[in-house]
C-alpha cells in the first residue's frame, strides 16, 4: 500500500581543527557511520492516507555531542504540510550514537534526511506495513 523510506545523505565541507564540531562531508570521508539508537518513524497522517496523498520531505539537521538532532530545518517538501510536521517530530525524537573523533564526542553539522511518503493502492497491505525505514 505504501512504503516509507528514510535516506541519509551527507553534505557540507570544512574540518574543525579543535574537533568540537565536524562537518558532514568530513564525517563521510572518515567512513564513520551514523547509527540510530532510536529511529522514530513518522506517522502517515490519517487525512493524507484517506486522500491517498504522497510526497517527500527533506530536512537538514545537526547532531549534538549526545547524538540528538538539533537545528532541524526543511530543505524541500513536495507534499502536504502535515508531512513536514510528522517528519520534523520524528527526527526530533530520534536518537543516534554519539560520533567520536579521537575518543572525544563531537557535534556534526550539515546532515540531511529525506522522508518519502509513497501511497500505493494495495488492499493486501496492512497499516503497519505502510512505513518502512531504509538508511
Amino acid at each position: 500500500m505504501n512504503k516509507f523510506l528514510t535516506l541519509v545523505s551527507i553534505m557540507s565541507v570544512s574540518w574543525s581543527v579543535n574537533a568540537i564540531t565536524l562537518n558532514a562531508a568530513d564525517l563521510a570521508a572518515s567512513d564513520t557511520k551514523i547509527v540510530a539508537v532510536e529511529q522514530v518513524v513518522p506517522n502517515y497522517p490519517n487525512a493524507q492516507l484517506l486522500n491517498k496523498r504522497s510526497g517527500n520531505v527533506t530536512l537538514t539537521y545537526d547532531l549534538n555531542k549526545q547524538g540528538q538532532p538539533v537545528n532541524i530545518a526543511v530543505v524541500d517538501n513536495s507534499g502536504p504540510k502535515q508531512f513536514v510536521h510528522t517528519s520534523m517530530k520524528a527526527l526530533k525524537n530520534s536518537r543516534f550514537q554519539p560520533i567520536e573523533l579521537n575518543s572525544q564526542a563531537v557535534a556534526v553539522q550539515g546532515l540531511m534526511l529525506q522522508y518519502d511518503y509513497d501511497f500505493e493502492s494495495n488492499t493486501d497491505t496492512s497499516i503497519t506495513d505502510l512505513i518502512a525505514l531504509h538508511r
